[in-house]
């Protein structure tokens, strides 16, 4: 909320002092800061899987999306034929950021960055009149991911918010409904490049819980079969001392 007053007085600044000139995209900035701060006040107290936060794990997921952002826009440098500064500026942010140890905001802006890249990648060569189809193509792979992760007993509200706000846009502004939507995509995701908290200790529970239940039936079966063993030699000596 405090970043959607600072553009929303920025926006009456610029007005100000120059009536003629555009601050459309301040005004849509905040309307989506608003609208995401809602949705975060409806699920503030939804319960769901835990993930190990720790700096270790933040800095291998940080690495690991920026390395896969990295590769995408060597990508799009070989295929695209404009200039993407505003995504090398993205690029260098989170390297910035991994340079600094912040690894929260460096996964978050090569997450960003990678789905910028993405659009680009995605609308080349397709007609603006097909852009409509484009998205609505988009939002179903949202919808699946989302859905998927809610089995998981995960829900991911920030890929949701954007979601959310990708559709509201999408009659009035279908360029930004796209980015958007593949921000949904990037956030919905992100848990893939986190450890869930519980996974090594579940799986060392896991484990050991198979391997008892093997020593359990195995130790039966031998007890058992040992016990045979003994009975059988008992009774060939018994039967050999009859003869």
């Amino acid at each position: 909320m405090i970043e959607a007053e600072k553009l929303i007085t920025s926006a009456i600044e610029i007005v100000k002092a120059a009536p003629e000139q555009d601050v459309s995209y301040q005004i849509s900035f905040a309307a989506e800061r608003v609208y995401s701060a809602f949705l975060w006040s409806k699920f503030m107290n939804h319960q769901g899987r835990e993930f190990n936060l720790n700096p270790q794990n933040l800095r291998t997921a940080c690495i690991k999306k920026v390395t896969e952002t990295e590769e995408q826009l060597q990508y799009l440098r070989l295929t695209y034929p404009y200039e993407v500064s505003d995504i090398n500026q993205g690029m260098e942010k989170a390297y910035y950021y991994l340079d600094q140890e912040n690894y929260k905001l460096c996964l978050s802006q090569a997450s960003k960055t990678k789905a910028e890249i993405d659009v680009l990648l995605s609308v080349a060569g397709v007609d603006q009149n097909n852009l409509r189809d484009l998205l609505t193509v988009k939002n179903k792979v949202i919808k699946q991911i989302i859905a998927r992760q809610q089995l998981k007993e995960i829900f991911p509200i920030l890929g949701y918010s954007y979601f959310e706000y990708s559709e509201s846009l999408a009659e009035k502004d279908i360029v930004s409904a796209l980015i958007y939507a593949e921000y949904a995509v990037e956030f919905s995701n992100i848990e893939i490049y986190l450890e869930d908290s519980q996974s090594n200790f579940q799986q060392q529970i896991n484990t050991l819980s198979g391997l008892k239940k093997y020593l359990d039936i195995n130790l039966d079966f031998i007890l058992v079969f040992g016990i045979g063993i003994i009975a059988g030699v008992l009774l060939a000596s018994r039967n050999n001392g009859n003869f």
